[in-house]
C-alpha cells in the first residue's frame, strides 16, 4: 500500500482463491473467525500477529498457521491484507458486493463485525446518558432554581439566570 491513499474507486479487489481446506476455518467460533478476517483486511495484521492477538494463541507454537488457514480456506492471500485499510467496513462490504466474484463469507464476516460495532456504539450512547441522567439528579448539578417533584425531579431557574 506504500503511502497511496485508496478509495472504492481505486481498489481493485483480487479474486479469492479458497482451498478445500476447512480444518482451522472450522476449528474456531464465528465470531474469532471474523475477526481474523477483519484485522486482516483492514489492519494488515500478520497470521502470527492474529494467531496471539485474535485467536489467543502461542505465535512461536502457531507460527501463524491457524489464522492462515481460516484465512485461506475464505480465499484470502497476501494480496487481499490491508487492502480496505483505508475504508469504512460498510464502503468495503459495498465495494465488495458489486464484485464478479462471490465474496459472500467476506461480506458475512464484515456484516457481522459492522453489527457489533453498531451495538457497542449504541452502548456506548446509552452509558453516557445513564450518566448524564445520574450526575443531573445529584445537588450540585444544578445551582439554582426550585425543584418540585412531580414523577420524577425537574429544575426550574430563577428567571434572572435564564436571561
Amino acid at each position: 500500500m506504500s503511502g497511496k491513499r485508496y478509495t472504492r474507486e481505486t481498489i481493485q479487489v483480487p479474486e479469492l482463491e479458497p482451498v478445500n481446506r476447512s480444518r482451522e476455518y472450522n476449528l474456531y467460533e464465528e465470531s474469532l473467525r471474523n475477526k481474523v478476517v477483519y484485522e486482516y483486511l483492514f489492519n494488515s495484521e500478520s497470521h502470527r500477529g492474529l494467531d496471539e492477538r485474535v485467536l489467543g494463541l502461542d505465535a512461536d507454537e502457531s507460527r501463524g498457521y491457524q489464522a492462515m488457514g481460516i484465512l485461506h480456506y475464505i480465499g484470502l492471500k497476501g494480496k487481499h491484507k490491508g487492502i480496505f485499510k483505508e475504508l469504512s467496513i460498510k464502503q468495503a462490504i459495498e465495494l465488495l458486493e458489486r464484485q464478479q466474484s462471490n465474496f459472500s463469507l467476506v461480506v458475512q464476516s464484515l456484516n457481522s463485525i459492522n453489527s457489533q460495532v453498531n451495538n457497542n456504539d449504541r452502548l456506548v450512547d446509552l452509558i453516557r446518558a445513564d450518566i448524564d441522567s445520574e450526575v443531573a439528579e445529584e445537588d450540585s448539578y444544578y445551582k439554582d432554581g426550585a425543584v418540585k417533584v412531580y414523577y420524577g425531579k425537574r429544575y426550574e431557574r430563577k428567571p434572572e439566570n435564564r436571561r
